[in-house]
């Protein structure tokens, strides 16, 4: 049996409200164990996240392989996305410059503006939420994380774009970068 309740849309600055289905055909004893798991990797993630002042962070930077991200929105909420997938995306994509910890360069990447996402959160509850603008540019980026895909596979650097013949977006390279993750 599957319970459906309604999310107030000012928790991730949507536009309209979202739906959550909690699966209720688990036993209780194995929801309650993955649940306890799922918020002992949260808490991890989120202790790095915090050290280091990030907006997201997969579990798998850590060296746990599972599909698991924390994530920081602008609005200061805090999200578990554990095995994201991706319903729906913007056909139209737009070069934006995004930096990862990882790398120490900022990369032109392109992106859809919107994506709809499924997933569930931290408490086993599906959820099905449209993102825009720069929440979806940080979770298409650690999606691609969890996809084992570095930035410097999907993105360009101003000497690349240079090389290509290419005017780069931002011409002085300390400018800041959109977001870090």
């Amino acid at each position: 049996m599957i319970v459906k309740k309604i999310i107030d849309p000012t928790i991730f600055n949507l536009k309209r409200s979202i739906s959550v289905e909690v699966a209720s055909d688990m036993p209780a004893s194995r929801r309650n164990s993955i649940i306890k798991w799922i918020n002992k990797v949260a808490f991890k993630l989120d202790k790095i996240a915090t050290k280091y002042r990030l907006n997201g962070i997969t579990a798998g930077q850590l060296g746990i392989n599972r599909r698991i991200i924390l994530c920081n929105f602008i609005n200061g909420t805090q999200e578990i996305i554990v095995n994201p997938v991706i319903l729906q995306k913007d056909p139209v994509e737009e070069s934006e410059i995004e930096q990862c910890v990882c790398f120490n360069e900022r990369y032109h990447v392109k992106r859809p503006k919107n994506i709809k996402l499924g997933y569930y959160d931290d408490q086993l509850r599906h959820r099905t939420i449209t993102f825009g603008e720069v929440s979806t540019r940080l979770i298409l980026h650690l999606i691609d994380h969890l996809d084992y895909k570095s930035i410097s596979s999907v993105g360009y650097t101003n000497d690349d774009l240079r090389k290509r013949g290419e005017i780069p977006i931002f011409v002085d390279d300390s400018w800041g970068p959109v977001y870090r993750a």
